[in-house]
């Protein structure tokens, strides 16, 4: 069942054009995932890469969703580990791997600065977003074009 239900999901995400899956190492279980900046972002024209981990349990229980491309935002650490609560604590069997990239691609648009990882970069959108914007495009520029 979990074979099938993976298959079919990347198969789902493929069909996007703004997005593209791979198995890593031929193993079903484990993909990279490239997702385009969103427009109104400064991530913008960026290619970013993501890793997903699915457990054995899987629609049961979450995949472990993380950025492999360094990104300035506040809801995503320096290890790529993202603050969103339907891929951690609000997960069902319902949710699925394109509305998780879909709920990803929302908060580039729009991070949330009240729930961060990174509080200095919270801190920074908060109060300066110019230069939160020039931050995000710098590092965009560096690591996902």
């Amino acid at each position: 069942m979990i074979q099938k239900r993976i298959i079919s999901e990347i198969n789902e995400i493929n069909s996007s054009p703004k997005t593209q899956a791979r198995f890593i190492n031929d193993d079903f279980l484990q993909w990279e995932v490239k997702i385009v900046g969103p427009e109104n972002s400064p991530y913008k024209d960026g290619i970013f890469s993501l890793k997903i981990i699915f457990p054995i349990t899987y629609p049961f229980n979450s995949p472990k969703i993380t950025f492999i491309t360094p990104i300035y935002h506040p809801n995503i650490d320096s290890n790529g580990n993202i603050c969103l609560g339907t891929l951690n604590s609000h997960w069902s069997p319902l949710c699925t791997i394109s509305k998780s990239i879909l709920l990803i691609m929302l908060i580039l648009e729009n991070p949330d600065p009240e729930n961060p990882l990174m509080p200095d970069i919270a801190q920074l959108f908060k109060t300066n977003k110019s230069m939160y914007f020039e931050l995000a495009k710098e590092l965009t520029k560096t690591y996902a074009i």
